[in-house]
């Protein structure tokens, strides 16, 4: 539910700073058509399909909504890249749900940006959108725009949001509950995991990047910062090269993900209240089949400090002996 928030939310605020700088941030490379503007007339007849899709470019996150009849149901489609495992989630919604978005395309004159196509040539990040709205009497607007928005945009799409975010926080939740009782398939191969203290939590630091040999040229990148002693004596660590696949604990770390039932913790992301003297930590897990485990966070999830404690000296363990490995 947080990962939503957060990459919904956090849209909406830039979507919110970038509509409205001037409808665009472009300035002198600003290139495309505004589309009909104050000559436009609303079409009153009615929506019956939506679409709206948000493109977050390098390192965003990518979403569509959309809303259409589909064998005689109205449903409502989400899909988001954060959750690409998910694939398209659908919820069937009445036609009040498709009046309440005839409603604001009416009161934030969004025909106005009928045909509405620009873009920023200067910008080579940043976002985008692209809308549509079609009516009963068979006519459609659709308009996209990169690093620029039509007028009214901001007002639009925070509208726009309060009405279908709360629908894809319901699915997301939903999907997140059939995961983990399907459960992992295969076991784990693949692991990723990042431990820092901050402010009054401490300063040690701890980063694994592992993987089976021959997935990456150096398959075993392990940095290390103790300054607590807790599991090695204060300093800083790196081990980085390749390793046969037979001297990194995959297993015990499979052992760990059964004993506390690290299933729950699929798609776990909350923040603490005070956040900047908490423990951050981020765990990305891959598994021999199609499965994957990512939980980030400040505020811990159930047993984390044990699974910490048992995680952590079962890594810097095996790192020791890794490095003491000769190479090759």
């Amino acid at each position: 539910m947080k990962k939503l928030l957060r990459g919904v939310l956090m849209t909406v605020g830039i979507i919110s700073i970038l509509g409205s700088l001037s409808g665009c941030l472009g300035g002198p490379g600003e290139k495309g058509d505004n589309g009909l503007g104050a000559r436009a007339k609303p079409n009153t007849s009615g929506v019956t399909e939506f679409s709206f899709s948000y493109d977050g470019t390098i390192g965003g996150n990518n979403y569509s909504y959309s809303v259409a009849e589909e064998d005689g149901k109205i449903l409502f489609t989400y899909e988001s890249m954060e959750h690409s495992d998910y694939g398209e989630m659908k919820r069937e919604v009445d036609r009040s749900f498709l009046d309440r978005l005839d409603g604001i395309y009416r009161e934030y004159n969004v025909c106005r940006g009928e045909g509405y196509s620009k873009y920023a040539a200067n910008v080579s990040d940043g976002d985008g959108f692209s809308l549509r709205f079609a009516f009963a009497d068979g006519k459609y607007m659709y308009a996209h725009g990169s690093n620029c928005y039509p007028d009214g945009y901001t007002e639009f799409a925070s509208a726009m949001h309060g009405i279908c975010d709360p629908v894809a926080a319901e699915l997301l939740a939903e999907k997140r509950l059939e995961m983990i009782e399907r459960g992992f398939d295969g076991t784990v191969d693949f692991i990723m995991a990042t431990f820092i203290q901050q402010g009054s939590s401490g300063s040690d630091r701890y980063e694994f990047l592992i993987s089976k040999e021959g997935v990456r040229d150096t398959n075993y990148d392990v940095r290390i910062r103790s300054a607590s002693g807790e599991f090695l004596p204060e300093g800083e660590y790196r081990v980085y090269k390749t390793v046969p696949d037979e001297y990194i604990d995959f297993e015990g770390v499979q052992e760990l993900v059964d004993k506390y039932g690290l299933i729950e913790w699929y798609d776990y992301d909350k923040a603490a209240e005070d956040y900047n003297n908490s423990e951050w930590f981020q765990i990305d897990l891959g598994f021999t089949g199609s499965s994957r485990l990512s939980a980030m966070g400040t505020e811990p999830p159930p047993r984390y400090d044990e699974f910490r404690h048992d995680f952590l000296k079962l890594m810097t363990e095996n790192m020791q002996r890794i490095d003491e490995l000769p190479e090759e």
